[in-house]
């Protein structure tokens, strides 16, 4: 299987429902990526590695047991936070 870090979110969801690949895995090579590049690039204030394994392995046992939330459960999204200022002029 080519690089799944690569993988838009309908690929990744047709593997998951295939049972090709777990969320666990795509979570793992998704965070070994961010741990690879976001050095360089800052894209990340922080990373709950401990509550997105609990998430994922929540999506795979929802996905075992025929559950799952949605198409898209067990694909990483990541939480960005945007929040923008506006200064006054005097």
């Amino acid at each position: 299987m080519s690089d799944i870090s690569f993988k838009s979110a309908t690929e990744l969801s047709a593997l998951l429902a295939d049972k090709k690949i777990s969320a666990r895995e795509i979570l793992s090579a998704q965070l070994e990526r961010v741990r690879a590049l976001d050095g360089k690039i800052g894209a990340f204030l922080s990373l709950d590695e401990k509550d997105a394994f609990a998430q994922a392995d929540a999506a795979d046992a929802r996905r075992a047991a025929g559950a799952p939330l949605s198409a898209l459960d067990g694909v990483p999204v990541d939480d960005v936070a945007v929040s923008i200022r506006r200064e006054k002029r005097a």
